[in-house]
């Protein structure tokens, strides 16, 4: 970028919004102007100037935050925050996405992120395969919190095969209690249907939620390697 005199100014163009725009996106939101403002501090390090973030960008932020990657927990934070599935993120879907994960949402509150977070090959249903594989990377997760501490890189962290068929038949009980038209997936109404109706089963699924503890971790210190 240059000014008027052709000479190149010392820092590049960064994204930002004026009051009316930040009043205009909590508005949409249902968020606080000041916390958007906060979250536009972040999201302006990692965006283009006209305020978009790359899909693939985006998932290296991700595994850098974590020092490595589990394919399926990436999978889930890059469906929160890519709503519209067009492989970039703008600002409104960035907020979106923070205030879900920074919060303790209900899964009643948030049945369609659920769904898509779930949904992994967003084909518009949940196998059991997929299930499985959510359980199997919550579980990880779990470790590289509550066990390692976040001081183990999370592709380093593995379950044993008791842990994994733990998470799998934790899995299967889930997807067989839902009531399905065909056998083989879980539509995203008979899952919103399944959650509203038991209880038990929606506490099942709510374990499975992104959170405040996954959330904080993208724009916090890697882990150490």
């Amino acid at each position: 970028y240059s000014n008027a005199m052709g000479q190149k100014d010392s820092k590049p163009r960064s994204y930002s919004l004026n009051s009316n725009e930040i009043n205009d996106v909590a508005r949409d939101t249902n968020a606080k102007p000041q916390d958007i403002k906060n979250i536009l501090k972040a999201f302006a390090k990692i965006s283009s100037p006209d305020g978009k973030v790359t899909k693939a960008d985006f998932k290296k932020i991700i595994e850098d935050a974590y020092g490595g990657g589990d394919s399926t927990i990436t999978r889930m934070i890059l469906l929160n925050f890519d709503q519209d599935g067009n492989n970039e993120i703008d600002f409104r879907e960035f907020v979106m996405a923070m205030q879900y994960m920074s919060t303790s949402s209900s899964l009643l509150d948030a049945i369609d992120t659920a769904f898509a977070s779930f949904d992994l090959n967003n084909d518009g249903g949940i196998s059991r395969e997929e299930l499985r594989a959510v359980f199997r990377s919550q579980k990880r997760m779990n470790k590289y919190i509550h066990v390692f501490k976040r001081q183990k890189p999370l592709q380093e962290i593995n379950l044993d095969p008791r842990e994994t068929v733990d998470c799998h038949d934790n899995a299967d009980k889930c997807f067989d209690k839902v009531n399905k038209a065909i056998p083989e997936k879980i539509t995203k109404e008979e899952f919103k249907a399944a959650v509203e109706s038991d209880a038990e089963l929606r506490a099942e699924f709510q374990k499975l939620l992104l959170g405040a503890s996954e959330g904080k971790e993208i724009f916090s210190s890697p882990a150490k390697k």
